[in-house]
C-alpha cells in the first residue's frame, strides 16, 4: 500500500478540541488503501468503498489485509 484514504469517521471517537482563540482540531481517520481499491474509490466515491468493505466485512483498517476489491 502507497495510498491513503482521509474521511470523517461514522463515530466521533476523539471529541473536537477547541481552542480559547477559536481554533479547533478535528480527527479524521486515515484508511491504507491498495491500487485496486483506489480506482474503486475514484470510480464509485469514498462512500462506494466503504460501504463495500463494511458489505465483505474488510478489516480495511488493518495494513495487512488483502486488497479488496
Amino acid at each position: 500500500m502507497s495510498t491513503y484514504s482521509v474521511t470523517k469517521p461514522d463515530t466521533e471517537i476523539i471529541p473536537v478540541l477547541q481552542g480559547t482563540d477559536g481554533l479547533h482540531v478535528i480527527f479524521l481517520q486515515v484508511i491504507p488503501i491498495y491500487p485496486s481499491e483506489l480506482e474503486f474509490k475514484v470510480k464509485r466515491g469514498a462512500e462506494g468503498l466503504l460501504r463495500r468493505w463494511e458489505k465483505s466485512g474488510v478489516p480495511f483498517w488493518n495494513p495487512n489485509r488483502t486488497p479488496n476489491p
